[in-house]
């Protein structure tokens, strides 16, 4: 069954209702994919590994057959990205750094890194929220300010609370 099969925004709404139940290692893990890098589906103040709910999301509209796992279909812009979005769902693209391991090493630009540091932004919420704190204002403040300006901003609040300075 291919992705173009998806067309009920209620079977999306039940995966993403499955990830927040059972949680993100969990889920993953069920249905047999990694960790998104670049492609997250937003709901709330919430950011969910794209191409797993998609591939979960068929399982629950077509519960006679097996939902996608991870090689049985491409996630991205031109896939999941469009799907999700012709779907009614927000997508949050956030692309990293590519790292290349030669003798001539690129130097990332400064978009690039702070392209990387707000994806490990988004990291540091995701992983508060496997450990079960719910960090909502620090995603809504990297949504709404970016990684690198959140950090500043919480650097400054920090100082000035702090009586070390």
């Amino acid at each position: 069954m291919p992705l173009s099969d998806l067309t009920s925004p209620q079977a999306v709404k039940q995966a993403l209702d499955e990830f927040d139940q059972v949680g993100r290692v969990a889920f993953l893990a069920k249905y047999g994919f990694g960790q998104a890098r670049e492609y997250f589906l937003r709901r709330g103040n919430r950011l969910y590994d794209s191409k797993a709910i998609a591939g979960a999301a068929l399982g629950h509209q077509f519960p006679n057959q097996a939902p996608l796992t991870a090689r049985e279909f491409s996630g991205g812009e031109a896939t999941v990205q469009s799907k999700l979005e012709e779907l009614g769902f927000d997508i949050v693209v956030v692309r990293a750094v590519s790292t290349k391991l030669s003798t001539d090493v690129e130097t990332p630009s400064a978009p690039d890194l702070e392209r990387a540091f707000h994806s490990r932004m988004v990291d540091i919420y995701k992983d508060a929220k496997e450990i079960g704190y719910n960090a909502t204002r620090f995603l809504s403040m990297v949504n709404d300010h970016g990684g690198l300006e959140t950090a500043q901003i919480l650097r400054r609040q920090l100082l000035q609370y702090s009586p070390h300075q």
